[in-house]
C-alpha cells in the first residue's frame, strides 16, 4: 500500500491490495493531508471487508444493475407476462434513475420518484410494484453481485402505497342473481349462509355507520 504524487497527474493516487488484487486509485486532490485521510478511510474499508462494496458501487450504473437483473434473473427465474411487466416498470424507472451510479441512488431521490410518480397520476399499486421491483434488483446486487452494501429502499416507506379497501353493495338485483345461482348449491345450505353472513351485525354496517 502506497500515497504518491504521479508525474502525469496533479493529484496525489493510491495504490493497495485487495484479495490478492492490486487497485490504482486517484484520490482527485492535490492536497497531500486531505489525500492521507482519503487513504487512510480506504484502509480502514479495506480492513473491514467493505473496500469492494463501495468501490462497485461507484462504478456500477442503475443501467447495469437492471439490464443484468431483466436478462440474469427476471427472465430466467419468472413467467414471460411477468418479466414483460418487470421490462415495463423499468421503463417507468429509466427517467429518474438511468445513467446514475448506484451510489448515487439515495432513499432521498427514490422518495422524490415515488412522489413523482403519484403526482403524474400513476395508480399507488403502480407505483409499489415499481418499487418493489427496484428494492429486489438492489437485493440481488447486494446479495448476489457484492455491487453494493446496503440496499437504498429499506428506507423508503411504502405505507401510503397501500391498497385501499372499498366497502361496496350489492343492488337489489345483484342480490337476487346471486341467491338465485346459490339455490341447490353446499347441500342446500349455500344460500342460508350468505343471508347469515350479510345480515350478521359484525359483517354488516348501514351505509354512511361505522361497522
Amino acid at each position: 500500500m502506497g500515497l504518491k504524487r504521479r508525474k502525469d497527474s496533479q493529484y496525489w493516487w493510491m495504490s493497495f491490495t485487495v484479495n490478492g488484487k492490486n487497485y490504482r486509485r486517484s484520490t482527485e486532490t492535490s492536497d497531500k493531508k486531505l489525500a492521507e485521510k482519503i487513504f487512510a478511510k480506504v484502509q480502514t474499508l479495506i480492513a473491514e471487508g467493505k473496500w469492494f462494496n463501495v468501490d462497485e458501487a461507484k462504478s456500477r450504473t442503475f443501467d447495469e444493475m437492471m439490464g443484468r437483473y431483466l436478462s440474469e434473473y427476471s427472465k430466467l427465474h419468472k413467467a414471460e407476462s411477468t418479466y414483460m411487466k418487470d421490462v415495463a416498470m423499468t421503463n417507468n424507472l429509466n427517467p429518474i434513475f438511468a445513467g446514475l451510479t448506484l451510489d448515487q441512488i439515495t432513499p432521498r431521490l427514490i422518495t422524490h420518484y415515488k412522489t413523482k410518480r403519484l403526482r403524474e397520476n400513476a395508480a399507488p399499486a403502480t407505483v409499489r410494484n415499481e418499487l418493489r421491483l427496484l428494492s429486489h434488483a438492489f437485493n440481488v446486487a447486494m446479495k448476489s453481485w457484492e455491487w453494493i452494501q446496503d440496499n437504498p429502499m429499506s428506507k423508503v416507506s411504502l405505507k401510503e402505497l397501500k391498497a385501499r379497501t372499498i366497502d361496496r353493495w350489492l343492488t337489489e338485483e345483484e342480490e337476487v342473481k346471486l341467491m338465485k345461482a346459490a339455490e341447490g348449491k353446499l347441500y342446500g345450505q349455500l344460500a342460508d349462509i350468505i343471508i347469515l353472513d350479510y345480515t350478521c351485525p359484525e359483517h354488516r354496517s348501514e351505509p354512511g355507520t361505522d361497522p
